[in-house]
């Protein structure tokens, strides 16, 4: 299958770095299948559970972040909202958190102990309050927390980092 790296992001801990890439292939029309392979493996696995439903368009993509980088990836995947995934490495593994809005996540929260996205609803989400957010807790394997917010998160350059 003829592969194509569109990024290369070190999403490790400045103290435990680990190299990512993101990778699309199997082109059809305007949409591409993609996936993720940490180096130096040759192994890869599909951006979302199986490989329809990592067949996006549409998709933008991004090393957010200062001092530690997240790999953020954004397109129209399996449907006509949008969706998309968070990827980290920590505690030696990839920690993922998977979204799913009407628009792209505009603000990246990242602690210690886990990954936020938050989006605005523009009075169209799902909830009633102005910003939704999606959290993902290391070590957790449940599906992200979807939470209404009233407003943004605090913010320092070292946790947040501002998307698209």
């Amino acid at each position: 299958m003829a592969q194509t790296v569109v990024m290369r992001c070190d999403i490790g801990t400045p103290a435990h770095p680990q190299k990512v890439e993101l990778l699309r292939s199997k082109r059809m029309v305007d949409t591409h299948v993609y996936s993720v392979r940490l180096a130096p493996s040759k192994a890869e696995q599909y951006l979302f559970d199986e490989e329809q439903d990592s067949r996006g368009s549409n998709v933008r993509f991004m090393c957010a972040g200062k001092d530690e980088k997240t790999l953020v990836v954004s397109g129209e995947f399996t449907s006509n909202f949008l969706k998309g995934a968070a990827l980290v490495y920590r505690q030696q593994q990839l920690e993922k958190l998977e979204f799913a809005d009407r628009v792209r996540p505009q603000w990246l929260y990242l602690t210690e102990h886990s990954i936020k996205v938050v989006m605005p609803t523009n009075g169209h989400g799902e909830v009633p309050e102005k910003f939704v957010s999606y959290v993902h807790v290391f070590g957790d394997n449940q599906e992200a927390q979807q939470k209404g917010l009233a407003s943004l998160p605090p913010t320092t350059p070292k946790v947040a980092a501002r998307l698209w």
